[in-house]
């Protein structure tokens, strides 16, 4: 097991009002992937293949449910595991 920092407890909100472009998008992708993969319309066209279209993200987000609550959006963790093979 690798040892990890755990993650505040409070949970970080995105007013997606404040994403007005691509390169703001970028920036936020970079600075704090989780945020920029916790805005559904963002999850789903990397999930589909296509790229991120930034003037729709508030009426595409508005119609998902989870974590997009009154023009924000709840940043989400995950928790994944490897499995890896020792052959030598």
């Amino acid at each position: 097991m690798v040892p990890t920092a755990t993650a505040p407890k409070q949970s970080r909100k995105l007013n997606l009002q404040e994403i007005t472009s691509s390169e703001d998008l970028a920036l936020l992708k970079a600075q704090d992937p989780f945020m920029y993969y916790s805005i559904p319309s963002v999850k789903e066209a990397t999930l589909k293949g296509r790229d991120v279209d930034v003037s729709t993200l508030d009426h595409a987000d508005a119609a998902s449910s989870g974590t997009f609550h009154d023009g924000n959006v709840t940043r989400q963790t995950r928790l994944t595991f490897e499995f890896a093979s020792h052959k030598g």
